[in-house]
């Protein structure tokens, strides 16, 4: 499985708007092929916070969506609201087990 894990700062005024313009996008891509998860979070120590987190059932499928129009979409959104550059870490992992209740 791939995850990205993006974090970054906007303006504490702009993030609740930011986030209500991103939900079609994110449901967009979670329908997007091979997406397993992407949700958007805030941090509830600092009201400038939002990140994303997506999983990827393939590097494949990750990266046909890092290339399709979808990110250049969110990216018009969030890049000219950001007040920090974002860091975006890419990780391979391995599901050890998933825990329902």
């Amino acid at each position: 499985m791939i995850m990205a894990l993006i974090d970054f700062e906007v303006a504490p005024e702009s993030r609740a708007g930011l986030l209500r313009a991103l939900q079609p996008l994110l449901a967009e891509a979670r329908n997007a092929p091979g997406n397993l998860n992407y949700r958007a979070s805030t941090d509830s120590e600092s009201a400038a916070h939002i990140g994303l987190t997506h999983e990827w059932d393939s590097l494949e499928h990750f990266r046909a969506y890092a290339s399709s129009e979808l990110v250049d979409r969110i990216g018009k959104i969030l890049r000219p609201a950001m007040t920090t550059p974002p860091v975006s870490r890419r990780l391979r992992t391995d599901t050890i087990e998933e825990v329902h209740g």
